[in-house]
C-alpha cells in the first residue's frame, strides 16, 4: 500500500471551490513529517554564487532541463537571454505577436533518479486510484483514454505563461508547492487564478459555443487575478475548461532557492482514443473584438472624412458658407 494514500482521502473530502472557476485547493496537504522529509532531502537543496554554479549543482543532484510552456527549449538559449539582463525573448527570436504574450522565458528542470519515498509520492498521482478519486470530483470524459505525466519540477526566474485556460486535450492539472524558503509565500513566482475583465467576458461564450476552436493564451491586461496559489504545501487541482484562466510570471533571485512543485497533468490520449476531435488553432487576435470594432470605426471615420473632403473640394462655396 502506498504510504501517501491518506492524500487521496484529503482529496475525496475536499470541497470544490467555485470562484474564479471550479478547483480544489487544500492547505497543509502533506503531513508535516512527510513535507520535512521531502524538502530537507539533499536533491532539493540547490544554490550557487552564480548561474554556472547553480547549473552545476542542479546537474549533480539530478535536475535536468525539461521542455515546458513558458520556457526556452534549451539551456543555452536561456543562458544567452539571461546574460543579456532578461531582455524580451523577441530580442532572440525576432518580433512576433505570440512572443509578446510571454514577455520572458525561463527554464524548467525535472528531477530524475528519484529516491524511493519521492517515487512513491509521484506514483500515487500516476495511479488508477488517483484517477478514480478525481473522477468523482470532476467530470472527466470517459469516452477517451487517458495518459498521465507527473514530476518534481523547478522553475528558474523568467518563467512566464500568459493567462490561458489550457488546451482542450488536457483533462486535469495539479500543482503542489514544495518550496524550501520559509518566506516563499512572499516571492514573486506563484500561479495566478484569474477571470476575464468584464469587457472581455464574451470570450467565455465563444469558447463554450465553438468547441472545436483551441483556447489560446491571452494578454495579461484582459484578465484580473482572483486568487494566488502561494502557500507552501498547498495543492490546486482543476479540470481545464473555458473558465480556468491561470498564469505565472516568475521574477526572483533563483540562485538561493528555486520555485519547486510536484506538477502533473492527465491528458486525453489522441493516439489511442477513437473519435477524439482535432482542434482549430487560434490566437488572441482572433478574439479581440474591441480591436476589430475600433479599427472598423476608424476606417468608417476616415471614409466619411474623405467623402466630405471630396464633396467640399468639388463645391468650395459650400465650405465657405460653413465658416460664415
Amino acid at each position: 500500500m502506498n504510504s501517501y494514500s491518506y492524500l487521496l482521502d484529503k482529496i475525496r473530502l475536499s470541497k470544490v471551490k467555485k470562484k474564479p472557476f471550479e478547483f480544489i485547493y487544500i492547505d497543509n496537504f502533506l503531513s508535516i513529517d512527510d513535507l520535512n522529509m521531502i524538502i530537507s532531502h539533499s536533491s532539493f537543496k540547490t544554490s550557487g554564487n552564480n548561474f554556472e554554479e547553480l547549473c552545476s549543482q542542479m546537474d549533480k543532484k539530478g535536475w535536468t532541463p525539461h521542455p515546458h510552456p513558458g520556457t526556452f527549449k534549451d539551456l543555452e538559449s536561456y543562458k544567452t537571454w539571461r546574460k543579456n539582463n532578461y531582455r524580451l525573448n523577441e530580442d532572440i527570436y525576432g518580433h512576433n505577436e505570440i512572443n509578446k504574450l510571454c514577455e520572458g522565458s525561463g527554464m524548467a528542470f525535472r528531477l530524475s533518479n528519484l529516491p524511493e519515498f519521492l517515487s512513491e509520492l509521484r506514483n500515487l498521482f500516476l495511479s488508477e486510484d488517483f484517477i478514480d478519486c478525481i473522477k468523482n470530483k470532476f467530470s472527466l470524459n470517459d469516452n477517451f483514454k487517458y495518459k498521465i505525466d507527473c514530476g518534481f519540477q523547478k522553475y528558474l526566474s523568467g518563467y512566464e505563461i500568459s493567462p490561458h485556460p489550457d488546451v482542450r486535450e488536457k483533462a486535469l492539472t495539479w500543482m503542489l508547492n514544495l518550496n524550501l524558503n520559509e518566506k516563499s509565500e512572499n516571492e514573486n513566482y506563484h500561479t495566478h487564478l484569474m477571470k476575464f475583465k468584464l469587457e472581455k467576458s464574451y470570450i467565455y461564450e465563444i469558447w463554450n459555443n465553438y468547441t472545436n476552436i483551441q483556447r489560446p493564451w491571452v494578454p495579461w491586461s484582459w484578465c484580473q487575478t482572483e486568487f494566488m496559489h502561494s502557500k507552501n504545501n498547498s495543492i490546486t487541482i482543476f479540470s481545464p475548461n473555458s473558465y480556468t484562466l491561470h498564469a505565472i510570471k516568475a521574477e526572483y533571485n533563483d540562485l538561493i532557492e528555486q520555485r519547486t512543485q510536484l506538477y502533473g497533468n492527465i491528458w486525453y490520449d489522441m493516439e489511442n482514443s477513437k473519435n477524439m476531435p482535432y482542434y482549430l488553432e487560434s490566437n488572441h487576435e482572433n478574439l479581440d473584438y474591441e480591436k476589430v470594432v475600433n479599427a472598423s470605426l476608424k476606417k468608417s471615420r476616415l471614409k466619411n472624412t474623405s467623402q466630405k473632403f471630396i464633396y467640399f473640394f468639388k463645391n468650395p462655396l459650400k465650405l465657405l458658407k460653413k465658416f460664415n
